[in-house]
């Protein structure tokens, strides 16, 4: 009985340590971080998209009344405007990449990186970020 006892609180002991030197560990940030907060969960408060990419190339989307507007001509299909606000509400950072990564991921965003602004109905900036390449699982991006 007192064997086990021991034994028990030395793997609680243990298993308490493991779990303190991983979260002590971890690299600066966390999931509450303000700079690692990029989704906008209402929706519904974005009026004005703009994506810009490394060549030049823009595109702004605008809400009017029922539809989204695409670079101020023609209607934006609402399948894509639905997919990209969905998006853009539930966006988050799955890990905190390691400081060996971060001159690649750097490079990566420097040249296939594309801005995205997100604004409110009184045009005030709500987010503003680079969008990277996609990752070798092809479940993010950098």
């Amino acid at each position: 009985m007192k064997r086990t006892l021991l034994l028990a609180v030395l793997f609680l002991l243990l298993g308490g340590g493991a779990w303190y030197a991983l979260n002590k560990n971890a690299q600066s940030g966390s999931r509450n971080s303000w700079d690692m907060e990029f989704a906008v969960p209402n929706t519904g408060d974005i009026c004005k998209i703009f994506l810009a990419d490394r060549n030049g190339q823009t595109a702004t989307l605008e809400r009017k009344e029922g539809y989204w507007l695409y670079n101020g001509k023609s209607r934006a299909r609402p399948t894509a405007i639905n997919s990209l606000l969905e998006t853009i509400g539930k966006i988050n950072v799955w890990y905190i990449p390691p400081k060996a990564a971060e001159k690649s991921m750097i490079n990566s965003l420097a040249a296939e990186g594309i801005k995205v602004e997100i604004y409110d109905k009184d045009g005030k900036k709500m987010k503003s970020y680079y969008v990277g390449g996609v990752t070798n699982d092809e479940q993010g991006t950098l």
